[in-house]
């Protein structure tokens, strides 16, 4: 399961036959429910969009952006998967 500070319609792209909403538990969050793998591969995705959509600063160069995915606040927590 994976936790997204996102609406249901913004993540009807991201379900399949194995990954499916288990939760809306607010407008803007929702939870995801899945094998481990398909759990993994989605998170992925979004944060790699979350880091393009939310980075703040979109010069810097060297590393990873931040994945702010498991942030309500929005500070980095993480680093995006590659």
């Amino acid at each position: 399961m994976i936790s997204v500070p996102l609406g249901e319609s913004d993540l009807r792209g991201y379900l399949t036959e194995r990954v499916s909403l288990a939760a809306v538990n607010a407008p803007t969050l929702c939870v995801l429910a899945g094998p481990v793998e398909d759990i993994a591969e989605v998170e992925r995705k979004l944060c790699l969009l979350m880091c393009i959509r939310d980075r703040p600063n979109r010069s810097s160069a060297g590393s990873p952006p931040p994945c702010p995915l498991w942030s309500s606040t929005r500070r980095p927590s993480r680093s995006c998967p590659t």
